[in-house]
């Protein structure tokens, strides 16, 4: 229990955790060091501990996660809003991997754990200020937590953090779509995972947040602007090469862990490619909301909808997704 572990002892767990093939007992009863490092607030080995989170996730599996999820949510619950831009990127692949690679488990534990609750606070703060107190880079990471919650455990989260006394009027959906639309350009820049990839989840928060959805009025409101975005989007994954996971990003500035990168890339390739909010057509799934959303909102809503929009954008939408039934 005494043992301190230096930056030279969790660099070697960390490439001890890239390249193991199984999760065995040793590594399962050292993990509580990671916890009390980072609940301690030792900021000086976040980096490294977010990354051992990381593989813990990935290799750990649901006897990990049964023995230390809400040892993990406190963890992150207590760095939101603490770190800078920088460390934020570390903290935003630990919760991008438990996200991923559970897509239910994994949203519930973070709002039991008060996680999204912060991180809802937090886009509340940069909506009444006025100007951002943190960065865009630290913001649009926030934002996409709370969008990949979204796209894939909607109702849960929406009933857990607007819900009667939840706490969920620090930023009301309203305010959240909103911010959503004002920082959109922002999610393409900044390291961290792909700004292609938080692009394409930002798309897919917003058109499931159109008719039939809680939040149908607002959206169907800014339907210009979707419009826009849905462009913007489609646009960007028809001129790209490559697939989604060779543009994810690692630990390759700065890096102090060599052993096990390669293995590190495979395994984060491998999960990208199973994403379940990524491993769907784009232009399929826009298409389909779209015609949920004509057929929810009514033809006189519908067509004041687009009165609003750039008839020109609109058009080039509608031949884009090749003017399906209904849009």
């Amino acid at each position: 229990e005494n043992v301190y572990l230096t930056d030279d002892a969790l660099r070697l767990w960390l490439a001890l955790m890239r390249v193991a093939t199984e999760y065995d007992e040793g590594f399962h009863l050292l993990f509580p060091r990671v916890i009390n490092i980072v609940v301690s607030m030792d900021w000086e080995h976040l980096k490294v501990c977010m990354l051992l989170l990381e593989s813990y996730v990935y290799v750990g599996g649901e006897v990990f996660l049964g023995a230390y999820g809400a040892g993990v949510a406190a963890m992150l619950l207590k760095v939101m809003g603490e770190v800078r831009a920088k460390g934020a990127m570390y903290v935003m692949l630990a919760v991008d991997a438990l996200m991923r690679k559970y897509p239910q488990r994994g949203t519930a534990l973070l709002l039991e754990g008060g996680v999204f609750h912060s991180v809802l606070n937090i886009c509340g703060e940069v909506v009444r200020d006025g100007k951002d107190r943190q960065s865009d880079v630290i913001v649009v990471q926030y934002m996409s937590v709370l969008a990949r919650g979204l796209v894939t455990n909607r109702d849960a989260l929406v009933s857990g953090l607007w819900a009667a006394g939840s706490g969920g009027e620090t930023c009301s959906p309203e305010e959240l779509l909103r911010l959503f639309f004002e920082k959109f350009d922002s999610a393409g820049y900044g390291w961290g995972s792909s700004g292609r990839i938080r692009r394409r989840l930002w798309v897919c928060c917003l058109c499931l947040m159109l008719p039939p959805s809680p939040w149908g009025p607002f959206t169907l409101g800014n339907l210009d602007q979707l419009v826009n975005v849905c462009l913007d989007v489609l646009a960007e994954e028809a001129g790209a090469q490559g697939d989604l996971a060779d543009e994810i990003f690692y630990d390759s500035e700065e890096e102090t862990v060599m052993g096990g990168l390669e293995e590190y890339e495979r395994t984060l390739r491998a999960e990208i490619r199973g994403d379940p909010a990524m491993g769907f057509d784009l232009k399929g799934f826009v298409k389909a909301r779209l015609d949920d959303a004509v057929a929810a909102a009514g033809a006189d809503a519908w067509r004041e909808a687009e009165e609003r929009c750039e008839p020109v954008l609109l058009k080039q939408l509608k031949e884009t997704l090749q003017e399906r039934k209904g849009f």
